[in-house]
């Protein structure tokens, strides 16, 4: 199966990304990211102290200021924090 394009999709609890990133300025949001490398082996993220996080997979907390790298694919899945999915992805943050 072939895509055509970036793919955005909404659900209860969650939303998805999957397509290119470019760069992007500093932000937040209420949500879990999980970030998941697609096109390259790594997916990189830079935090507000300028500590830059690498991994196939990365999970930023909600309400941290962070920033992607560029890449020309990832998939990103945004999580609702009070699901109880989200209650195991609190083990995975940096903080």
């Amino acid at each position: 199966m072939t895509r055509t394009g970036p793919r955005f999709a909404v659900g209860p609890g969650y939303a998805l990304y999957q397509g290119p990133l470019a760069d992007s300025a500093f932000h937040r949001h209420a949500t879990f990211q999980v970030a998941v490398a697609a096109a390259a082996r790594t997916v990189a993220i830079d935090d507000d102290t300028g500590r830059r996080h690498r991994g196939p997979a990365l999970v930023v907390p909600p309400m941290t200021r962070h920033r992607m790298a560029p890449t020309r694919e990832v998939l990103t899945f945004y999580v609702d924090p009070h699901c109880a999915f989200a209650d195991r992805l609190r083990a995975g943050c940096w903080r």
